[in-house]
């Protein structure tokens, strides 16, 4: 995901021998992954709704 020229770097890791229930591990992440996305852009809507407005327009 690019975002202005940003890039956004996510590390998973588990320090243990032995890692249990690993099913759907990826559909897991994938939906933490897009529940942060979604938050991001609930967040840019706001501020750029309140700077319209701060604005006057």
């Amino acid at each position: 995901m690019t975002n202005d020229g940003r890039r956004f770097r996510i590390e998973i890791s588990n320090a243990v021998k032995f890692v249990g229930n690993v099913k759907d591990l990826d559909g897991r992440i994938q939906k933490a992954i897009t529940y942060q996305a979604n938050a991001m852009q609930r967040q840019a809507d706001f501020l750029l709704h309140k700077a319209v407005k701060k604005a006057g327009l």
